[in-house]
């Protein structure tokens, strides 16, 4: 008909143009995700730095207050029977072990006694001073009184303590203790980075994963510029005078290092987003004893003495010779392959201003 404009047929879209369109769409929705999952990782681990940014100012803050901390041992009279002033300020240096113990606990058995075998700190209690002195063959009790901090912390033990992250559990017993002036550092952290994953009682400090953040008092076989293994150039300001038996012994920590005792700096960690630590913990079979090099020497020049199977000296530096580990060292526990404490975060490895 004239003047009716010819209809012109348009073809639908083919099915290769159909899956071209679907497939440019989920490559950008999967780039958009993508950055999506890397932008809440990144928050997380920033949260995670921030609150252990936090829980280091207030740990290290009582940490170091021992080191000007006055102390008391009861069995004082007595140590005028030691042929030396060292051996008198090596006493101190244990006494303050204990207590330290007893006020920063990292594991179960530094805060209740859970078997024949494992008993608490304050049965850390003999001393055998014949270092200085071979003719001395006395025992001087040097067994300190349980502090109040401690005695409130076992009141608040749950029978249903498990060992599974009794590190970060110790934590949270401490930092919750501790009311400085105008409030409580609980209320710092918000209700999302506490909870009690676990289930036994014993609420933890969650990191940004919501996983326990953990807990070390004492970690000598972590390597950080905060803590250097090496006694002549970051030497353990606990023990000034260097009376620990290594120095005089003229013993390493471990073989490799150089002899002597280093700054200890308490370890706290996230396990990061794979959520493996990878550090030795042997849990609650570890328990701070007799380090074996010492052990191994004659009867009359041991520099400490036991007393049944379950009184153990208190060392920060015990070595498991059957693991040939230290508490804190960095490797592969599951031998997975995996060395998952690449992307640990620590206190350590955090500057705190």
């Amino acid at each position: 008909m004239r003047g009716e404009m010819k209809k012109i047929a348009r073809p639908g879209f083919t099915l290769l143009e159909l899956l071209v369109v679907i497939a440019m769409i989920a490559l950008i929705a999967s780039a958009i995700l993508f950055a999506m999952f890397g932008a809440l990782e990144e928050a997380k681990g920033a949260r995670t730095r921030a609150e252990i940014t936090r829980l280091h100012e207030i740990i290290m803050e009582r940490y170091s207050a021992y080191e000007s901390r006055s102390l008391q041992i009861p069995a004082m009279a007595s140590l005028s029977r030691l042929p030396d002033p060292r051996e008198v300020a090596r006493v101190r240096v244990l006494a303050m072990r204990d207590l330290m113990r007893m006020e920063m606990p990292d594991r179960i058995t530094d805060v209740i006694d859970v078997g024949p075998n494992l008993a608490g700190p304050s049965e850390l209690r003999l001393y055998y001073p014949n270092i200085y002195a071979t003719n001395v063959t006395q025992f001087v009790n040097v067994k300190l009184a349980p502090p109040s901090l401690h005695l409130s912390y076992r009141k608040r033990a749950t029978a249903s303590w498990s060992e599974a992250y009794q590190g970060a559990e110790c934590l949270y017993l401490i930092v919750s203790a501790i009311h400085e002036e105008g409030g409580d550092p609980i209320e710092f952290f918000s209700s999302s980075e506490i909870g009690d994953v676990d289930l036994d009682g014993m609420p933890e400090f969650l990191d940004g994963w919501g996983q326990p953040i953990g807990f070390f008092r004492w970690a000598p076989g972590f390597e950080s510029p905060m803590q250097i293994a090496n006694p002549e150039t970051n030497p353990d300001p606990f023990d000034p005078l260097k009376t620990d038996v290594r120095w005089h012994f003229q013993q390493p920590v471990k073989a490799g290092l150089v002899n002597g005792t280093y700054r200890l700096v308490p370890l706290i960690y996230s396990a990061g987003r794979d959520g493996l630590v990878d550090m030795v913990d042997q849990g609650l079979a570890f328990h701070y004893k007799q380090t074996p090099l010492l052990s191994s020497l004659q009867p009359a020049a041991r520099p400490y003495c036991t007393l049944g199977a379950n009184i153990y000296p208190n060392d920060p530096y015990y070595f498991d010779s059957g693991s040939g580990y230290l508490m804190g060292q960095e490797l592969d526990v599951n031998g997975d392959g995996i060395l998952g404490y690449l992307d640990n975060i620590t206190n350590h490895l955090i500057e705190v201003r």
